[in-house]
């Protein structure tokens, strides 16, 4: 009787070992997951990295082949439920070699809440990461490592209320080789010291932080302005930083 009992057992630890070895090689072609979060009418969309398996209906993204002569859209972008997914939520450290067309089409988001969670030290392409995101006011990718950044084509392309997007210090698009219609259709952009939209210059020349003899788009994180409101008012505008509140006495 004892051993039958070990031997169930022991078939039982085989059958259950062999399944997450089963699905750990499984995840590893994967390098993102993705599930929708409902919230009345509208949908958030949540971002896992790929050791996430405990929850159904979700979606999971292999590496992408950049050389296919044609990508497809994330499938969020696609999804009958798109237009209603109004925020992203990065819930897991996630590192990509790749963030072209990553929001792509999503018209009505207006929050990306995570984006410092996104290792981009390897990546080469982000190539309309936000393409015709009509929504967004505003994006913070101050975390984002550029070292290794080579094509930012339409990256901003088509958001058309975008008004400020916040970079940092080591900001630096030098081996960028792609950058056309960055900013393509940015009618509201406007950089840290007031330079605005022109559409004769829409790739990577503006795609700078807008700060003394630099003429660009892009606004530094922390920075704040006054922004002169109806009533004559002035209101100081921009972000603030961790620093900024260990410098405050």
């Amino acid at each position: 009787m004892k051993k039958k009992i070990i031997i169930s057992v022991l078939l039982l630890l085989v059958l259950v070992i062999g399944t997450l070895i089963s699905i750990n090689i499984n995840n590893s072609q994967y390098v993102l997951k993705a599930y929708l979060k409902e919230n009345g009418s509208e949908y958030t969309l949540v971002l896992k990295n790929n050791s996430y398996i405990f929850k159904n209906n979700i979606w999971k993204v292999k590496k992408i082949d950049e050389s296919q002569e044609h990508i497809s859209l994330m499938p969020w972008s696609t999804d009958e439920k798109s237009k209603k997914i109004t925020k992203v939520v990065i819930e897991d450290n996630i590192k990509l070699d790749s963030l072209l067309i990553l929001f792509a089409g999503l018209e009505n988001l207006k929050e990306i809440d995570g984006l410092d969670k996104i290792d981009t030290t390897d990546v080469e392409s982000m190539a309309g990461m936000f393409y015709n995101c009509k929504s967004l006011e505003k994006i913070d990718i101050s975390s984002f490592n550029t070292s290794k950044l080579k094509n930012t084509s339409s990256m901003f392309n088509g958001c058309e209320n975008l008004t400020t997007i916040y970079v940092n210090d080591t900001w630096n698009l030098d081996k960028v080789e792609y950058s056309d219609n960055m900013f393509k259709d940015c009618f509201k952009i406007e950089g840290q010291d007031g330079t605005v939209y022109d559409e004769d210059i829409i790739d990577k020349e503006y795609a700078v932080i807008d700060e003394g003899l630099n003429i660009g788009y892009l606004s530094k994180k922390g920075f704040f302005k006054e922004v002169e409101e109806e009533n004559g008012e002035y209101i100081e505008q921009g972000t603030l930083t961790d620093e900024d509140f260990e410098n405050v006495d």
